[in-house]
């Protein structure tokens, strides 16, 4: 790729270099310039909530609905799993395969961005891709994470829980989910089809879910390796945005399908 890279740049070299610029003219035109300018006033830049306002106006709202509907159906299980007597083994299982549903549904919206022919036109035209995707992965994270908090302390309350250890075996699934959607849309089969990030996310659910059936990962011993397990998936989650932000300010993924 920086072969290829370097082949073009000194393609666009070549054919600067055979365009004679008239100097006469140019100074021409940068004097002419010169006396215009202090002459104009010029309107101050975007600020940053006008940006945002801009953003939201243009996203397409029905994924949103869509997650909505994924939240509330989650809290109905699991309250309809506190009255009809739960153990609190399955619960913790239960939870676990929801949380990380949680998490591929927080990157639809990303997801579904890439594959709705409007990355291809961002840097050029109105939109800026990073913008919305920094917005989008905020809105999501936000909300997805005040309907996860809500879960972690009602479980932990209505089954006497530990909290921390609740809080953590239903986001570290919610986190690796994430980090799961957002890997498969760094390669290039994942940006084949909108199904891959899914998949990856559901995978991940079920992973974690199939862990809920070893009784030692789940003894307060355990519970400095979730909390490592977490802040590992965080600081995973934070390269991979990263890398996704680097890779659509290279255009390499602006196309998706």
């Amino acid at each position: 790729m920086d072969n290829f890279h370097s082949s073009v740049k000194e393609l666009f070299k070549k054919a600067d270099a055979s365009i004679k610029i008239n100097i006469s003219r140019k100074e021409e035109t940068q004097k002419a310039l010169l006396e215009i300018l202090p002459d104009k006033q010029y309107a101050s830049s975007v600020n940053w909530l006008e940006i945002i306002k801009n953003q939201i106006f243009y996203m397409d709202k029905w994924i949103f609905f869509i997650q909505f509907a994924v939240c509330t159906i989650a809290i109905f299980i699991i309250l309809a799993l506190y009255h009809t007597n739960t153990a609190s083994e399955d619960i913790i299982a239960m939870g676990m395969i929801l949380s990380g549903v949680l998490g591929a549904a927080s990157v639809w919206e990303v997801c579904y961005l890439f594959f709705s022919d409007i990355t291809e036109l961002g840097e050029s035209c109105f939109f800026n891709v990073r913008q919305m995707v920094l917005l989008q992965l905020g809105i999501a994270g936000f909300f997805y994470l005040f309907i996860l908090t809500f879960v972690i302390f009602y479980v932990g309350m209505q089954w006497k829980l530990n909290l921390l250890q609740v809080g953590f075996y239903f986001m570290v699934p919610f986190i690796v989910s994430e980090c799961g959607c957002i890997a498969s849309i760094l390669t290039e089969i994942g940006r084949k089809s909108p199904l891959f990030p899914v998949l990856a996310g559901l995978f991940s659910a079920l992973f974690f879910s199939a862990l809920s059936t070893i009784p030692t990962l789940y003894q307060t011993t355990a519970t400095l390796l979730w909390g490592v397990a977490f802040f590992l998936g965080m600081l995973l989650l934070g390269l991979l945005i990263r890398k996704l932000l680097k890779e659509i300010e290279k255009g390499e993924i602006l196309c998706a399908n």
